[in-house]
């Protein structure tokens, strides 16, 4: 709101300075008109000289307001998405962290902020498509503490060991679908910041040997692709690092399931998982089979 409200100030102002260009360049005309020593020179010339006169001052006033107008425009936008951005990566970016609550509320969050973006998507295409993808990793992360919370809990929805065994691994196979997609992201996020940071630089480029109402626009243009670079990178980085299930994820109390056949089942599962998608489990990587059966046998 307040972004919006001094950007229009801003706006405002670029008018109220044409209106006072224009003014001025009337007044000389009229001076000119009055005066008796100009008789050799034609109004057209007079004209001309006035424009040259006031031509610079424009230029400038004109690229500097321009550019702080829109500059203030893009801060209105991304100001009220950085918030719901940090606030979603720090609440929600961290495995168990909240495990006990539904990831129905992160999706609806994840859907609002969607919207919010769609509503700029002419503003910056790439980060629209960054933040897509990785709120959706987010989202399926979520999801994955959530079903390791529930492993060992019979008092909920998954009170019988065959939905436990089949909630352990819908939440293996999930995971092992977030790494991979991950990984795929990973590589076509470093091909779009490349080809940000060339095309921004080759329109600059050209806008300079072009004219100035071009150059306004493509600064416009590089000042959204900045600002995409800078909010982005540092929030990926973590999200790109392996994507490994954290302890707290795989720390449930799988272990002290009664029925020991159910416990050495979900131990095995667990194994068998692990050493396909070659991920680690309690901080340790390729457990045994002995290891496992000993921790099964461990009657709670």
């Amino acid at each position: 709101m307040i972004f919006s409200i001094i950007a229009n100030t801003v706006q405002a102002l670029h008018r109220v300075f044409h209106i006072f260009i224009d003014a001025k360049k009337l007044n000389e005309l009229i001076n000119w008109a009055n005066a008796s020593t100009n008789t050799y020179v034609t109004s057209k010339e007079w004209e001309e000289n006035i424009s040259r006169k006031y031509s610079r001052i424009c230029r400038i006033m004109s690229l500097a307001l321009y550019f702080v107008y829109r500059l203030l425009t893009v801060a209105n936008a991304y100001v009220p998405m950085l918030f719901q951005k940090w606030f979603l990566l720090c609440q929600l970016a961290i495995p168990g962290l909240d495990v006990h609550s539904h990831p129905g509320y992160e999706i609806a969050l994840f859907l609002n902020i969607c919207l919010v973006y769609y509503m700029v998507t002419m503003l910056d295409v790439y980060d629209a498509f960054f933040y897509f993808y990785t709120l959706y990793i987010v989202m399926r992360l979520k999801i994955c503490s959530y079903m390791a919370s529930k492993i060992g809990d019979f008092s909920s929805e998954f009170d019988t060991p065959m939905k436990q065994t089949k909630l352990l691994y819908d939440l293996c196979k999930t995971h092992e679908d977030v790494k991979r997609f991950t990984a795929e992201f990973s590589q076509s996020f470093v091909i779009l910041i490349l080809g940000e940071g060339m095309t921004a630089m080759a329109l600059l480029t050209l806008a300079l040997l072009i004219n100035t109402l071009v150059c306004f626009i493509l600064i416009y243009f590089v000042t959204c692709m900045t600002l995409a670079i800078r909010n982005q990178a540092p929030y990926f980085q973590p999200l790109g690092k392996g994507m490994e299930l954290s302890k707290e994820v795989y720390s449930s109390q799988w272990y002290n399931i009664r029925n020991t056949r159910d416990r050495l089942s979900v131990a095995f599962l667990i194994q068998h998982t692990q050493r396909n998608s070659k991920f680690s489990a309690y901080g340790m990587y390729d457990l045994s089979l002995e290891t496992f059966s000993n921790v099964s046998s461990i009657q709670p």
